[in-house]
């Protein structure tokens, strides 16, 4: 018998109606589908818009929404809506969703918020600075957006000219932090993690500081299936303090004092051909059809349940091993 939850809509905001321009392409929204059919499942799709949301949904009629909307811009209606407020507009129609909830995703994309509320755990953020206050400044600081991700708008500079450079009063100054940069992928997999093999950004130069800012320095990707940087737990950790959910990405520092979290991804972009997330996915032996697959079922499951809402507690970290990747493709993980 054929589970009757099997419509999915694969929602999605163009590149022009994206406030940072991050968009989905048309090849992978097809390589979706297509691996979506395969399984069963019967997938549309659809371009994100913000009057029009009821009446896409209307015409979809989606058991589950595979959300790909990084935020929505509409100049001519003064219309923006960030992220997470687009997960609330579907959450708030009670809809099951693949991706982390409105909350977590706030939490997430708030860099303050987020370096404040995993302190408490003990995990540790580039100390912010504060140009007004006497306080000690570091040899550098690096200024950039307290809300979003994707590296938009980083830039490094001498705090000595903090007090004579404008600095608007959402963004965020830190100290730039010495050290080996990776990011690290986590899928949720019911209640457990799987911790995804971490990617290295080695810099063309290293001797000197560096941002990953594109048009700057370049910089090579090595893929390390072990976990050399021993930051696993951490960011099994991360990922359960934010509430996240399905799938995320941490970006560290590793530095004589340890890990330092950079960044928290909560909806990690899924471009088969340049994101991070698939590429990691891909080293573990995750195909790309898989992932979407396992992606796809977690909210269907959730919406079997009728617990979408519910924030998860994973039972436990699961490392990346032949066994591990064995029970994936044999979907005996439970």
């Amino acid at each position: 018998m054929r589970d009757p939850l099997k419509r999915i809509l694969l929602l999605y905001t163009s590149r022009e109606s994206t406030p940072f321009r991050e968009h989905v392409t048309r090849d992978q929204l097809a390589r979706m589908a297509k691996a979506l059919n395969s399984d069963g499942w019967i997938p549309t799709v659809a371009k994100y818009a913000s009057a029009g949301l009821d009446r896409i949904l209307a015409t979809h009629r989606p058991d589950v929404v595979f959300n790909l909307a990084y935020g929505y811009f509409d100049r001519k209606a003064g219309i923006k809506e960030s992220q997470p407020d687009i997960v609330a507009r579907l959450e708030a129609r009670r809809l099951h969703i693949v991706g982390s909830p409105a909350s977590a995703q706030r939490v997430a994309q708030d860099k303050l918020a987020c370096a404040t509320l995993l302190r408490k755990h003990g995990i540790v953020s580039p100390r912010t600075v504060h140009p007004s206050r006497r306080q000690s400044l570091p040899e550098l600081v690096v200024v950039k957006p307290r809300y979003g991700a994707c590296h938009r708008d980083v830039a490094l500079i001498d705090p000595r000219q903090l007090r004579a450079r404008s600095v608007k009063h959402d963004m965020l100054i830190q100290e730039y932090v010495h050290g080996t940069e990776i990011t690290i992928g986590i899928l949720q997999l019911r209640k457990r993690l799987l911790v995804l093999p971490t990617i290295e950004i080695r810099f063309e130069r290293e001797d000197i500081p560096h941002l990953m800012v594109p048009g700057r320095l370049q910089w090579d990707l090595i893929i390390h299936r072990e976990d050399v940087f021993a930051v696993s737990t951490l960011a099994r950790r991360c990922f359960r303090y934010l509430g996240l959910r399905d799938y995320g990405r941490f970006d560290f520092r590793i530095t004589s004092r340890g890990p330092i979290l950079l960044d928290a991804n909560a909806l990690p972009n899924l471009d088969p051909m340049r994101s991070y997330f698939p590429l990691s996915a891909a080293a573990a032996g995750i195909e790309y059809e898989k992932l979407i697959l396992l992606l796809a079922e977690s909210a269907r499951m959730r919406a079997r349940r009728g617990k979408d809402r519910e924030i998860p507690m994973h039972k436990e970290i699961l490392l990346i091993t032949d066994d591990a990747l064995a029970a994936i493709n044999s979907k005996t993980i439970v």
